[in-house]
C-alpha cells in the first residue's frame, strides 16, 4: 500500500498550472488584529512541509496565548522546505508546548 502524503490538487497536471498572487499575514498579526472578537482555540496546519514557517510567524501566540495546535509533520515533505520534524519540535518545545498525541507525523501539540 502506498503511504498516503496528503498531497492533492486541482486541475491537473503541473504543466497546466496557473500562478497566482496571494496576500498572507503572519499569525502574530492576524490574531492582534482579532483580539476583541473573541479568543482562538485550536489552530490546524497542513501546508505540505511549510509546517515550520507557519509556525515562525505564530511564535508570539504561541508563547502568550496558548493553543492546541494541530500539526502535520510529514518528514519527507518539511525537508523540501528545508526543515525537518526535530526542528518543528524544538520550536514548538521553545514556545512551551509538548507533543500530546501522534498520528502517523499528524502531532497534537499543547502547552505543558
Amino acid at each position: 500500500m502506498k503511504a498516503n502524503t496528503g498531497q492533492s490538487r486541482q486541475g491537473g497536471s503541473r504543466s497546466h498550472e496557473a500562478h497566482c498572487v496571494v496576500q498572507t499575514w503572519a499569525f502574530d498579526d492576524f490574531r492582534e488584529n482579532l483580539k476583541d472578537r473573541g479568543s482562538i482555540d485550536l489552530v490546524k496546519i497542513d501546508l505540505g512541509g511549510a509546517e515550520e514557517l507557519a509556525l515562525m510567524g505564530m511564535r508570539n501566540v504561541l508563547r502568550e496565548d496558548p493553543l492546541l495546535l494541530i500539526v502535520e509533520a510529514i518528514e519527507q515533505q518539511l525537508k523540501r522546505f528545508g526543515s525537518s520534524q526535530a526542528a518543528l519540535l524544538q520550536l514548538t518545545s521553545d514556545c512551551g508546548y509538548q507533543i500530546l498525541a501522534d498520528f502517523d507525523g499528524n502531532l497534537i501539540l499543547g502547552v505543558r
